[in-house]
């Protein structure tokens, strides 16, 4: 009598105290991925090739991005905001660099302490170019450069100095 008491409880949907039998279905086994070819040598090089190409094509688009940086850079004030003689100018960008250069080098003191020491014959290299160019206007775009520029530009002064020469001297 218990077997029935037992068969009917299970038949209910009640719990059994027995353990469920073992399926006697067997388990599924997982289909196998497609084997992948080994890649070829040709394969090998046309990705080297494509990476490398890649690369490239990033390269050019940073190297045309920061030029386009440093042209937005080198502008000239209109002509009636000039400075009126070229020693002034030429003093205007001198300032200028020793601002930028405070500035791009303020969390390194050890930079700037060597920016101290040679700051004077700095100075004067960068005036005696600065009148040798000859171009108030030139000299008005390096000192807006020189002081609109960021820390991101900090070793691109020569850059932005040629660039304005490149721009304005007549």
């Amino acid at each position: 009598m218990i077997l029935c008491v037992s068969a009917i409880t299970c038949a209910k949907g009640q719990p059994s105290s027995d353990p469920p039998a073992a399926s006697s279905a067997p388990a599924p086994t997982p289909t196998p991925a497609p084997e992948q070819p080994e890649p070829t040598e040709e394969d090998a090089l046309a990705r080297r090739r494509s990476e490398r190409a890649a690369r490239r094509g990033a390269e050019e688009d940073a190297r045309a991005r920061y030029a386009a940086a440093i042209d937005a850079l080198c502008v000239a004030p209109a002509p009636e905001d000039l400075p009126s003689s070229l020693e002034e100018a030429c003093a205007q960008v001198g300032a200028a660099y020793d601002d930028f250069m405070r500035r791009s080098y303020a969390t390194q003191p050890d930079v700037l302490e060597k920016w101290n020491a040679a700051r004077e014959q700095q100075m004067r290299m960068l005036e005696t170019a600065c009148t040798q160019a000859g171009s108030v206007a030139v000299a008005s775009c390096q000192e807006h450069a020189l002081r609109h520029a960021g820390v991101e530009f900090k070793k691109a002064p020569p850059e932005l100095l040629q660039r304005c020469h490149e721009k304005y001297a007549g």
